[in-house]
């Protein structure tokens, strides 16, 4: 009888666990992805994803990245994943065409701003070199340059600018310049819309350039 890849792939994944054991076998692959290194977590990553080792062996990849020793940058990478995961289906899974949004209260434009916060700062000071000592060296990093510049231009921008200041509970003021580059609120804008719908798109531009990264991709539809 000839067996089916989906048959053979299923023989092979029963005969490893037999001979790794549930438990060295999830250690095993762990040890991919930890140590120091970002460029040999990458490297890993890409045998457990690109390579079929996770999937030939029915373990999802998230589990393995909590797994504690795996690298610790990655770990706060995918925590930021899940953030704007949660955030894209939390308060933007539905097209709101119109450009306007439902009676918000100022307590709930500050808890949506205070969550982009997190989602900024990570980033700066983790995955852009924002912040970093000026002679320093950029590291390593597991987000794609091109999803890094959209979102340095969108934390950057007056929308990422004045999310910031309404988190911090701060008043927008028409006489004031956000963002770069700088510029006032327009005559009878709503800078919260404005923030609101500007990361909008960049949720969904860095989003679908992140699902065209095969393991970004991987890890997005696990966490979704």
């Amino acid at each position: 009888m000839k067996l089916t890849t989906k048959q053979i792939k299923q023989i092979i994944k029963e005969e490893l666990r037999i001979l790794l054991g549930e438990s060295e076998e999830m250690e095993q692959m762990s040890q991919l992805i930890s140590g120091d290194d970002v460029e040999s977590v990458k490297i890993g990553l890409n045998q457990l994803v690109i390579g079929g080792v996770a999937e030939m062996l029915g373990v999802r990849i998230v589990d393995l990245i909590s797994a504690p020793n795996t690298n610790n940058e990655l770990k706060s990478f995918v925590r930021w994943l899940k953030s704007i995961v949660d955030l894209k289906k939390t308060y933007h899974s539905k097209e709101i065409v119109d450009k306007s949004l439902p009676d918000w209260t100022e307590e709930d434009i500050q808890i949506y701003a205070k969550k982009v916060k997190g989602i900024i700062e990570f980033f700066w000071w983790n995955l852009n070199n924002t912040w970093a000592m000026p002679n320093s060296d950029a590291e390593p990093s597991f987000l794609p340059d091109n999803v890094r510049q959209i979102t340095d231009e969108w934390t950057g921008s007056y929308a990422g600018d004045v999310l910031l200041y309404i988190a911090d509970g701060k008043k927008i003021f028409s006489r004031d310049h956000y963002g770069s580059p700088p510029r006032t609120p327009r005559p009878g804008e709503d800078s919260f819309v404005t923030g609101f719908f500007t990361t909008q798109e960049w949720l969904d531009n860095a989003l679908s350039l992140m699902r065209d990264d095969e393991i970004l991709g991987e890890i997005l539809r696990e966490l979704i």
